[in-house]
Order: C-alpha cells, then sequence, then structure tokens
C-alpha cells in the first residue's frame, strides 16, 4: 500500500505541475509494448476454511497500448491498457480443502501438477519522467495505478478442478526504460514492469472462498509513436 500512495502521488505531482509547463511540441503520442513476463508464486489462503495452498507458474507475457501527452518536454502521462496472462505450473496443497471436490481430498499435503491459467486485463493511469541526456537516448521512470479484471481460468490439479472464477481488484505498477530516438516522432524503448493487485477473492471448486495473489514481472520491447 506504501507503493501506491507513493505511485498515486508521483502521477498526482505530474499533472499538477503539467499546467504551469509548457507542453511540449508535438505533444500527442501512442505506444505498444509486448515481452515475457514472470509470476511470482501466490499464496491462496482461505476466508474462515481451511484451504491454504501454493501457485507456482511458467513463463507467461504481456502487452499493453497506451495513448498519452507530452505535459512537459521530459513529463508526460497516459491512460493504458494491459493483457497479462501466464500458465499454472504447480500447486502446493498444505490443507485438506477442496473436500468437496471429486478427489479435493486426496489433495492434502500433495504437491501437483497444474492446468489453467491466471490472466489480468488492466485499466491503468501512468506518469512517466523521461530523462534528457543530450542524445538520441532517454532513460525513464514511471508509476501508474487504476483496476485489474483477473481471472484464474479452469485450474485443476492432477485432473482435480480447483478453481474457475475472475474478480476486480485496485492494482498498481512501477516502471524503468530507456527509449532511443530513431527519429523526431520515433521512439523504440525496452523496458521493466513491476506490476501488482490487491489480493482477488475467488472461490474453489467446492464453493469455499480463498485470496490469492497476482505480481508481475514483465520485460518488454515497445515502440511510441509521437505526433
Amino acid at each position: 500500500m506504501k507503493l501506491a500512495i507513493i505511485g498515486i502521488g508521483a502521477i498526482g505531482a505530474a499533472v499538477v505541475w503539467a499546467p504551469t509547463a509548457r507542453a511540449a511540441e508535438d505533444d500527442w503520442y501512442v505506444s505498444a509494448f509486448g515481452g515475457g513476463m514472470l509470476m511470482e508464486d501466490s499464496q491462496n489462503l482461505g476466508n474462515n476454511n481451511p484451504l491454504n495452498f501454493n501457485s507456482s507458474y511458467k513463463i507467461g507475457y504481456a502487452a499493453r497500448a497506451a495513448i498519452g501527452a507530452y505535459r512537459a518536454p521530459q513529463v508526460r502521462t497516459e491512460v493504458e491498457i494491459g493483457y497479462r496472462t501466464v500458465k499454472f505450473d504447480k500447486l502446493s496443497f498444505n490443507s485438506a480443502g477442496l473436500a468437496g471436490a471429486p478427489g479435493g481430498a486426496a489433495l492434502a499435503g500433495v504437491s501437483a501438477s497444474a492446468s489453467g491459467r491466471f490472466s489480468a486485463i488492466s485499466g491503468m493511469l501512468n506518469a512517466y519522467y523521461d530523462y534528457d541526456t543530450g542524445s538520441a537516448w532517454r532513460p525513464y521512470i514511471d508509476a501508474g495505478f487504476g483496476t485489474a479484471w483477473l481471472e484464474a481460468h479452469r485450474v485443476a490439479a492432477a485432473g482435480v478442478p480447483v478453481v474457475n472464477a475472475t474478480d476486480l481488484v485496485f492494482a498498481y505498477e512501477f516502471g524503468l526504460g530507456i527509449g532511443y530516438d530513431v527519429t523526431k516522432s520515433i521512439t523504440l524503448a525496452l523496458d521493466y514492469r513491476y506490476f501488482t493487485t490487491l489480493d482477488p477473492t475467488f472461490k474453489d471448486a467446492s464453493g469455499a472462498s480463498f485470496n490469492s495473489e497476482f505480481t508481475s514481472h514483465a520485460f518488454s520491447l515497445g515502440v511510441r509513436y509521437r505526433f
């Protein structure tokens, strides 16, 4: 939550400062990024029930597109739509949860290969600061906040259904990268993006409610077109 407050503060500062600074010439842009994503393991804990299991994931991918404006030569804000998805690798059960699902009780104390996907569709408001190096290279930092629609899609362990549910939650992100101005209008960029949400609440196959986690690290290539 402290990180969320910092991110919101960064965006607020950029928006407040924007009217007092002269906007850069050709100040609108669109961008698109895509790349690989590493998902942190999730701890899944039951709400007033003994459900307790951990999720691990394979390498996933992330994509995002945005439209924004330069509020000053080195400050820009944008609205971003993002999509992140990853396949489950293993589920490790620490309790006898899922007892109401066929074969679920047999999973207690078991680490089993898993199927299914964990995905996030996000809408974010971001602020960037581009460092002026006096060359075509422009490092930058960014922060943003918004909402994410999370989906645990047809997740199963050892053939036993575990969860198939969705939730809408608050999300925030931080990043850094470096851009290269190919022309006045076109910038190629490489960046890292940390993206996380508040804990979503799902129901397992037996109807038991539990809280999960979504935290990812994406490494992406992208292009920004300024017009």
